[in-house]
């Protein structure tokens, strides 16, 4: 459905996006992993066009970003983790003008007003001012105004920052019923571990523009049983050879060897390869408790200030 090649964005020295191949699955929930500053949010603005990237290719839909934007957009929607409506208007006159600017009118803009309302559970509040809902409810009217054009692909960024309990659970059972209902692919960029470990078919970690770790969500998660070794030093002909061992998954500061019996013969091959060379094993861990406890292994526990 989204297809990635080789895909870079700098700003200025530094890589957002460091050659980053990656392929999302039509039809499915993707939980969109990373720390602050991994690249998440820019690689939602490029696959809507928001911003350009220095170089690589993308498909979504079947659509080539190159010529087809207006169709890929067409298709697809980025609810933004900033609130993206207008305060001083109610929720029906915030409905009402998005929907024009998605070419909806009379009786095609009621209905699709209609169903996002539901969705979003504001029958109640259409036409009170947003400035006085809630966080809960402005986080449910900002989805409403991206379900309004039935997109295929929605790409969702933080959708439930500073919500209560109760609104968060509504979103994510709307998100997990629109994809089933309605097929439609959705990218879910989230800090919450918890959130996507519930709604997620598949998962991908990134880390500095990269992907560090990616695959089913029961396969992601078998990884919790895997052994990590911190490694320092390998250099690109170094880290493919270790990726040529099976079993094994491997960035340029990590080595994940999958749980299994295999496990052992995995990790006496690693040492082999890493042998006489110039890396340098800094540690070993093992047996993570939860896909938070997996996530901060793989990326670090070091703060990453924006």
């Amino acid at each position: 459905m989204i297809v990635l090649e080789s895909l870079s964005k700098s700003y200025g020295r530094q890589k957002a996006l460091d050659d980053l191949s990656l392929t999302f699955r039509e039809g499915a929930i993707t939980g969109l992993l990373g720390p602050n500053g991994a690249g998440k949010t820019t690689l939602l603005s490029i696959l809507m066009g928001i911003l350009p990237r220095d170089r690589g290719q993308v498909v979504v839909g079947g659509y080539d970003l190159d010529g087809r934007l207006e169709d890929i957009r067409r298709i697809s929607c980025l609810v933004p983790q900033n609130l993206s409506f207008y305060s001083a208007l109610t929720a029906r006159e915030n409905l009402s003008f998005f929907g024009s600017l998605c070419g909806l009118s009379g009786r095609a803009l009621s209905e699709r007003m209609g169903g996002a309302v539901a969705a979003a559970s504001l029958e109640s509040f259409l036409d009170k001012r947003v400035e006085t809902y809630s966080g809960g409810m402005k986080r449910r009217l900002n989805l409403a105004i991206g379900l309004l054009g039935r997109p295929r692909v929605l790409y969702l960024d933080e959708p439930t920052v500073g919500v209560d309990a109760q609104s968060r659970t509504w979103i994510l059972e709307t998100i997990r019923r629109i994809n089933r209902e309605d097929g439609v692919t959705v990218v879910y960029a989230s800090h919450y571990m918890d959130e996507v470990e519930q709604v997620a078919d598949d998962l991908v970690i990134l880390d500095e523009g990269r992907v560090v770790l990616e695959g089913g969500r029961d396969t992601v998660l078998a990884e919790a049983d895997a052994l990590i070794l911190d490694v320092a030093g390998m250099d690109a002909i170094l880290l493919g050879r270790v990726r040529d061992i099976g079993g094994v998954t491997a960035t340029e500061s990590a080595v994940i060897i999958g749980a299994g019996p295999g496990q052992a013969s995995a990790l006496k091959r690693v040492l082999l390869v890493l042998e006489g060379t110039e890396a340098r094993i800094s540690g070993l861990k093992g047996g993570s408790r939860s896909l938070e406890d997996l996530f901060l292994r793989i990326t670090t526990r070091a703060l990453r200030d924006e």
